[in-house]
């Protein structure tokens, strides 16, 4: 995998950015990253852009079943701004 460049801002500080351009709540920003970086420990560290959708439906399986629920609106909504942002999370 390609590393990013020195001095260019890490994933979830890239998301973070966007959500305060954008002036998303703080709560909001805070279970985006959270929910964006439990993905990212799911998978061993891999970065969401190397993922396949196969992978995202297994994360947001784990979820449902660890937590007793459905995926939540809160897991959806954070894959969809990543979707929609480019960081390579998507929807189901």
């Amino acid at each position: 995998m390609a590393q990013r460049p020195a001095g260019a801002p890490r994933l979830l500080d890239q998301v973070r950015n966007v959500l305060r351009t954008k002036h998303y709540s703080i709560r909001t920003e805070q279970a985006y990253v959270d929910w964006i970086r439990r993905f990212i420990l799911f998978h061993g560290k891999r970065h969401p852009r190397s993922l396949r959708e196969s992978e995202v439906a297994r994360f947001l399986a784990h979820v449902a079943v660890s937590r007793q629920m459905v995926a939540g609106a809160d897991v959806r909504d954070a894959g969809n701004y990543g979707a929609r942002q480019g960081c390579g999370v998507y929807p189901p």
